[in-house]
């Protein structure tokens, strides 16, 4: 009986959780200038991270990116925009990891991830 509560608590806690995704699609406004295309087809589960670059219609782009992924079960992270990342209710935040040091902004319930490329870097990051 108790492990069947226990199971049941766990189900509940991880519906109620964003967990993070088992792989990520990473925007690149050179290489995907329409990431919304790439969106579309991603697999439920999937995250996308919005890199931007400062681009000039990336609120519109974001909040697209955004309608998206609530409709078809994505999660998204906003690259390095904390703030971006609040307008469109994103599901979090990643960050390079030369911006590591300068973070501030630790928002309850979000996702937080790091870029890493080297052993090193994961050390940093964690």
């Amino acid at each position: 009986m108790a492990r069947r509560k226990l199971v049941a608590a766990a189900r509940c806690a991880r519906r109620r959780t964003k967990t993070l995704p088992s792989a990520f699609f990473l925007t690149d406004p050179a290489r995907t200038p329409d990431p919304l295309v790439v969106a579309r087809r991603l697999p439920k589960g999937w995250g996308i991270i919005y890199r931007h670059f400062g681009a000039v219609n990336r609120m519109t782009i974001a909040l697209a990116l955004a309608h998206v992924c609530r409709r078809r079960g994505l999660v998204l992270l906003i690259a390095a925009d904390p703030d971006l990342a609040t307008r469109v209710r994103a599901d979090g935040v990643h960050w390079p990891l030369v911006r590591l040091g300068s973070i501030r902004t630790r928002r309850p319930g979000w996702i937080e991830t790091a870029s890493a490329h080297l052993r090193a870097d994961l050390v940093r990051a964690s």
